[in-house]
């Protein structure tokens, strides 16, 4: 496994492991009426989104949760290594960079001065956010940075995320289908993202 799976999925598990140690109410928090996983969302990055420099080369890929985001990040990363014919020692240097930085490719994720480390990243920067539109940095849209849109069926997104919800610590569970079907619909969950 290389560096910088090892160092997300470290992030994870730290962030897995804060979220059984709270009480079921302080699993969310709520910033302009959308709801956030406290164990991956610092309301201070939420907040200083708009510091956020976009470049024109940067790749945004946008998608609800549980829409295959990491799949499609996988496949942009590996495009963009052999597109860029990257040497084993190049790929190694990103990788190291990236490591050092720590810079966790979720836009939403990470302490709040995470975005002027990314200023010094010398490469394309593929990222990956759950926002909706209305939320993303301006800078986005100014700079002519390159936005992928995932979109599953959502039914199968739902059902999909109803599962993962119930089994991931950091969330509120909840008891039945209707229940959560009802939430998933009125935006009652963590959502991050939506264009429905």
């Amino acid at each position: 496994m290389d560096k910088s799976r090892k160092t997300v999925i470290e992030y994870l598990d730290k962030a897995l492991a804060d979220s059984k140690k709270g009480a079921p109410e302080d699993l969310l928090f709520s910033y302009k009426g959308i709801l956030y996983p406290a164990a991956f969302c610092n309301p201070k990055t939420i907040q200083v989104l708009d510091s956020f420099e976009a470049r024109s080369d940067d790749v945004i890929l946008a998608a609800y949760p549980k829409n295959g985001t990491n799949w499609l990040d996988q496949v942009l990363n590996d495009l963009e290594i052999t597109a860029a014919k990257y040497t084993e020692e190049e790929i190694n240097e990103r990788i190291n960079i990236t490591n050092e930085l720590s810079v966790f490719p979720r836009l939403e994720f990470g302490d709040p001065e995470k975005f002027k480390r990314m200023k010094e990243l010398p490469f394309r920067r593929i990222i990956i956010t759950h926002l909706p539109p209305q939320v993303l940095p301006k800078s986005i849209f100014k700079s002519k940075a390159k936005i992928l849109l995932l979109v599953r069926n959502l039914k199968d997104t739902a059902v999909s995320y109803f599962h993962f919800y119930n089994n991931t610590p950091t969330r509120p569970s909840f008891g039945s289908w209707d229940e959560y079907f009802t939430a998933f619909m009125h935006g009652k969950c963590t959502r991050c993202f939506s264009v429905f």
